[in-house]
This record gives C-alpha cells, sequence and structure tokens, in this order.
C-alpha cells in the first residue's frame, strides 16, 4: 500500500517539480531512506522513475528515461572498478599478513 502511495506521489511530480525523499516520506511519515528502497522497488517492477539531485518524477519522454539509465549504469561501472580494486588490495593485505605470520 504504502509503495503505491510513493508511486502515486511521484506521478504528481515532474521533471521541473520534482518530489524529494523528505516530501514524499512526509506525506506517508516513512524516512528518506524507506522511500528509496520503495523507489528501487518500483523501478524493480518497470516503472521509469527519474532522479536527480532535487527529487524523483516520471520519464517525461525516452530521452529523458534514457538519460537516467546511462547515468545509473555509469555509476554502476565506477562502483564494480572500486569493488575490484578493493578486492585486489585485500588479496594483497591477507597476502601480507599471512607472510609477516610465518616469520614471526
Amino acid at each position: 500500500m504504502e509503495k503505491e502511495t510513493v508511486l502515486m506521489i511521484i506521478r504528481q511530480g515532474s521533471s521541473l517539480n520534482p518530489m524529494s525523499a523528505t516530501e514524499i516520506g512526509r506525506h506517508i511519515h516513512k524516512s528518506g531512506s524507506d522511500i528509496r528502497n520503495y523507489i528501487s522497488e518500483l523501478r524493480a517492477e518497470g516503472n521509469l522513475i527519474c532522479a536527480n539531485n532535487d527529487g524523483y518524477w516520471m520519464a517525461e519522454s525516452q530521452t529523458q528515461a534514457q538519460r537516467w539509465l546511462d547515468s545509473h549504469e555509469k555509476r554502476l561501472r565506477a562502483m564494480f572498478r572500486a569493488r575490484s580494486g578493493f578486492k585486489r588490495g585485500l588479496q594483497r593485505h591477507v597476502w601480507r599478513l599471512t607472510q609477516a605470520e610465518i616469520f614471526r
């Protein structure tokens, strides 16, 4: 029920007047992180919810939807690169600890 209410509120916004997570949360008495979780679920269901620093709105054109998707994919690639580097660093760090323990 709350998730559907979030979608209804987002539909009232537009790219020129996006709905912030805080604003949506005030309507249904939920935190911003709860709202972001609902929005993630709504997107997973196929709802074309766009976002910028000001808030959320339903895609008003294919171009808007594609622009959001491109931006999201760019962030995902950056996160994957960071994850890969972190894993490499962890493997090196663990190896050094193992070597240090051997020579104690």
